[in-house]
């Protein structure tokens, strides 16, 4: 089999950033346990090798970062995720004394800074994302009165169609594919003609899907390199398979998780 590699691949630049701050509070703190709100990253592989030393994680998804912060001892070593946290969260580590690394990625931090800015002179923001989505869930905690989830998989679960302004700004979670967005995008401006949008996107994950669209189409295999807890992998892996319906499009954490997989009678592959 012909193997050859989309660039780029790999982590991106926040995720590197988030693995580095990581090591930091480690070195700084080479004793004892140090907690990470949610997931660092999401890539499982990771997380097994962190917790190897001495890393404890609170997931998201068993329970809110709030009753997490809650239980963790006072005056702990804590690293704030890549994804982004809540106001509360950071009155949350000060009342408790917490030393806090934060791992934010720089995309999600300028997100943030412009739902701030736009909630504290009173305006409404639509913001397309996922509702379970770490990233999601902290954009929407900095003002939930202001803060209106389009989440495109049920957009008619959410108040987002309700709501006064008549120019909202819509901005997008970091990781979400641009056929996503530009079909989020239009049914908003069909209620909300005035809408402001704004892309904030990875510049990674734009890379990651310019690439894969860019691909040689002699290729009947991709495999998209990745945790099925990642956004950006799932998003990269739903835009292979709607480009190249007749190639074979699969999802792999590592090596054994490929070799899982029957590969025998393709001819050329391509890891992206």
């Amino acid at each position: 089999m012909e193997v050859i590699s989309i660039e780029p691949h790999g982590f991106c630049e926040g995720v590197v950033s988030a693995l580095l701050k990581a090591k930091e509070a480690r070195k700084d703190h080479p004793v004892g346990p140090i907690y990470v709100l949610g997931l660092l990253v999401h890539n499982e592989d990771v997380i097994e090798d962190l917790s190897k030393e001495g890393f404890l994680f609170c997931d998201e998804a068993s329970k809110s970062l709030e009753d997490w912060a809650e239980e963790i001892p006072v005056q702990s070593v804590v690293v704030f995720a890549a994804h982004g946290h809540s106001p509360l969260i950071d009155r949350l580590a000060e009342d408790r004394h917490f030393v806090t690394y934060d791992a934010t990625c720089h995309f999600v931090r300028d997100n943030a800074e412009v739902i701030y800015r736009e909630s504290r002179i009173g305006n409404d923001i639509i913001y397309i994302g996922r509702k379970k989505h770490a990233e999601a869930i902290a954009a929407l905690g900095i003002d939930p009165g202001r803060v209106h989830l389009y989440d495109s998989e049920h957009p008619e679960d959410d108040s987002w169609g309700s709501i006064e302004s008549s120019s909202p700004l819509v901005l997008a979670q970091t990781t979400m594919d641009l056929d996503d967005i530009a079909s989020a995008q239009e049914a908003i401006r069909r209620i909300y003609p005035s809408a402001r949008f704004q892309a904030e996107r990875c510049s990674a994950t734009q890379r990651r899907q310019t690439a894969i669209l860019s691909a040689p189409k002699d290729i009947d295999l991709y495999v998209i390199l990745g945790s099925s807890r990642s956004n950006n992998t799932l998003k990269l892996e739903s835009v292979a398979k709607k480009a190249y319906p007749l190639s074979e499009v699969i999802r792999a954490l590592d090596l054994a998780d490929l070799q899982t997989h029957d590969l025998r009678d393709k001819k050329k592959a391509a890891l992206a």
